[in-house]
């Protein structure tokens, strides 16, 4: 099953933490600070999203082959964007650390989100990666779960309740990176892929039927919006504080779909948005030393440099990397 209008969304959220990241100072993202500096969410949209699309997307099929599906999926560009990380920091960050061999070796096999020492060494935004890994492994024991629609949903709730009130003592009381034990534990974003696996639910259930209403799908954006713009300081939404709306919004697009989010456009930024996301901090380190270094380039410039490289290079992982391993794949299983 594809949906294009939910392609269309990963596109701008990818390019939503790309902007958290690097571009937040900049114009025209400075206009709008209070909503561009919460671009960190997009990472829980990501945790929502995933449990949806695979349960509704779900296959009679073996734990192994599914495992594979997904790591070839996710690894080729994963593993890229480390080997290119990895040189740009031996090349412009010398002396090498001996601490590196290790910190490749837990990175590369995506478990780093479970060890704290190492969980942002390596290009960083590979932690959600690690814990989308995490959730592809337990995914087909949740199906289990899932034939008892009522108890997935209930199991689903108190792990929300009890990530959300474990974040919030954290985050009052000490530095998400020094704590990233905890803030970056898979097990403390697990009930947000719960949360989009209950949307899956709805979709093929009755909640497709409420969720029929081409508004709702522009109203929930504009409530996501305003929250955004107008969320209290007080609480912390990195362990997916709001994604039940995430969820909502997610189900309405889904069934009512969006015509600017299914041009051929929204639909490609969608398609390379896992390449937007991985290779951010690699190609922006990259560009910025070397046009720092060469051209004594900073600010605004770099930033927009980095930002059509990052494009280009995306595209191009996606088309000769990522969906001919794909293709190869599926064709071996027909085979």
């Amino acid at each position: 099953m594809k949906l294009n209008a939910l392609t269309g969304t990963r596109g701008i959220a990818a390019i939503m933490v790309v902007i958290f990241h690097f571009g937040g100072a900049y114009f025209p993202f400075n206009l709008i600070p209070a909503l561009f500096s919460t671009g960190y969410m997009a990472v829980s949209y990501f945790f929502v999203l995933s449990g949806f699309v695979l349960y509704i997307s779900r296959q009679q099929t073996s734990w192994l082959s599914f495992l594979v599906r997904r790591i070839v999926r996710i690894a080729p560009a994963y593993l890229i964007a480390l080997l290119i990380f990895v040189i740009v920091y031996i090349i412009y960050k010398p002396p090498v650390p001996s601490a590196l061999p290790k910190q490749i070796v837990i990175t590369a096999l995506m478990i780093q989100s479970f060890f704290p020492d190492y969980v942002l060494k390596l290009n960083s935004p590979g932690w959600s990666v690690s814990v989308e890994f995490f959730f592809y492994i337990v995914f087909p024991l949740m199906l289990l779960f899932c034939n008892k629609k009522g108890l997935f949903v209930m199991l689903t709730i108190i792990a929300f309740l009890i990530s959300q009130s474990i974040h919030l003592y954290y985050f009052r009381n000490i530095d998400p990176l020094t704590g990233s034990g905890i803030f970056f534990n898979p097990l403390m974003h697990l009930s947000q892929f719960m949360t989009g696996i209950c949307g899956g639910m709805l979709f093929e259930g009755s909640g497709k039927v409420y969720a029929r209403n081409k508004i709702l799908p522009v109203l929930l954006s504009a409530l996501l919006i305003f929250m955004l713009l107008y969320k209290p300081d007080s609480l912390s939404y990195q362990a997916g504080l709001i994604s039940p709306l995430f969820m909502l919004l997610i189900l309405s697009i889904a069934v009512n779909g969006s015509k600017w989010l299914s041009y051929p456009f929204m639909v490609f930024l969608g398609e390379i948005s896992y390449g937007i996301y991985i290779y951010q901090l690699p190609i922006f380190k990259a560009t910025g030393y070397y046009f720092d270094r060469n051209f004594h380039w900073s600010g605004q410039g770099i930033f927009w440099v980095s930002f059509v490289v990052l494009i280009i290079v995306s595209t191009l992982s996606y088309y000769f990397v990522e969906q001919p391993l794909l293709k190869l794949v599926k064709k071996n299983k027909k085979s």
